[in-house]
């Protein structure tokens, strides 16, 4: 299935009226997810998981009110992010509630190219979404993109008006190991600048950092084999850190703004949040990693 044949509103077709789902339409969410992060914290017996400040992220997503919205946004750098991050740490009082668990955003172009890729990241609430996708080396529009306010974006708003958790990944594309020491320069997506100034009620927006899934499965061909050749190997540490919560509906009062010039107002108030964490995650994992050579 070509990207050009997948209709627009592929989010509305595959979760029609998702924040009033049928029991059937829970249980399809809850089996993958809760097998795929049992998968996770079967690969932590073995390999070392290490989250500073868990306790926050687990406490919103657990105690929030219920009409509360949460956005959590973290960097991108391997395909298992999701999987391998909120697998490992939530408990399964939270996998086993369809309401509670996180809907994310997914490539259009990678995730849902055929029935099969479809059905999975469906099973696991991802949100079709249509980015703008650049050549790496000339800069070129390989796809074009559908702007921020495509069918899928609306259907974001809809769920953050009932109070769910979205998540995203804003870099827009896995962050390859060459272009890290600038990373820093990349901008964020303003998609989410829009999901924050256009919510019904203010979301909490929650910055998370992490390091080292790349490594149990890199960015290269085969992905596959890398993967379980890295799953199987010598222990390996992961190491996520959870910034502060915070919430920007004052900044949109504040700053007079609307429409694009809003949204990249408030993308610059996430994207700063998000990046201050590189720094300090990346020496906490230095040290997660030390400790693992020295007990081997």
């Amino acid at each position: 299935m070509g990207v050009s044949r997948i209709p627009i509103d592929l989010a509305y077709r595959l979760y029609c009226n998702a924040y009033k789902r049928s029991i059937c339409q829970r249980i399809f969410h809850v089996i993958p997810i809760v097998m795929a992060a049992s998968l996770a914290k079967l690969a932590f017996l073995r390999h070392r998981f290490k989250m500073v400040n868990a306790g926050t992220l687990l406490d919103i997503v657990k105690n929030r009110p219920a009409y509360k919205p949460l956005i959590t946004v973290s960097n991108h750098y391997s395909c298992l992010d999701d999987i391998i991050l909120f697998g490992q740490v939530l408990p399964y009082e939270v996998l086993f509630d369809a309401d509670r668990l996180r809907w994310t955003l997914a490539a259009v172009d990678i995730c849902f190219v055929n029935s099969l890729y479809s059905a999975f990241f469906a099973s696991g609430k991802g949100i079709p979404v249509w980015r703008r996708v650049r050549d790496p080396e000339t800069g070129d529009i390989l796809l074009p993109g559908l702007g921020v306010c495509q069918p899928s974006m609306e259907f974001c708003l809809e769920l953050l008006n009932a109070g769910q958790w979205i998540h995203s990944f804003s870099q827009g594309r896995v962050i390859l190991p060459h272009e890290r020491n600038n990373e820093t320069s990349i901008r964020l997506r303003w998609g989410i600048g829009r999901l924050l100034a256009e919510a019904s009620v203010d979301p909490i927006v929650l910055p998370i950092w992490h390091c080292g899934i790349d490594e149990m499965s890199p960015c290269e061909e085969p992905y596959v084999r890398r993967t379980l050749t890295r799953l199987f190997g010598p222990p390996l540490s992961v190491t996520v850190l959870v910034g502060s919560p915070f919430e920007v509906g004052y900044l949109a009062r504040k700053s007079g703004r609307t429409g694009a010039s809003l949204y990249t107002c408030l993308t610059a108030s996430v994207q700063h949040a998000l990046y201050q964490l590189k720094p300090t995650a990346e020496a906490e994992h230095a040290k997660h990693k030390a400790s693992l050579e020295l007990s081997y």
